[in-house]
């Protein structure tokens, strides 16, 4: 699943030091958290920081955040399943 989504995202979620590419669509429709985080941020990526590569939106996600616990959730989101 999100091998497939680094070709066509528009958006990159950073956790230490690991990248999660995703949709912004994808992101905004089906969490709360990071809709607001990303209405939030906008106004930093579009004017104070030069987001390298394809993605438009670059979210830095908290450090509290396990790796594991997002790559997992990303897959639901995508798939609908929990594996």
């Amino acid at each position: 699943m999100l091998n497939s989504a680094r070709d066509t995202a528009d958006m990159i979620l950073e956790l230490r030091s690991e990248e999660f590419p995703c949709h912004k669509i994808v992101m905004t429709s089906t969490s709360d958290y990071f809709k607001k985080a990303l209405k939030e941020n906008e106004y930093m990526n579009k004017y104070q920081y030069n987001v390298k590569g394809p993605y438009r939106h670059q979210l830095i996600v908290p450090e509290w955040m396990d790796p594991k616990a997002l790559r997992l959730f990303l897959n639901y989101v995508y798939t609908g399943k929990v594996s």
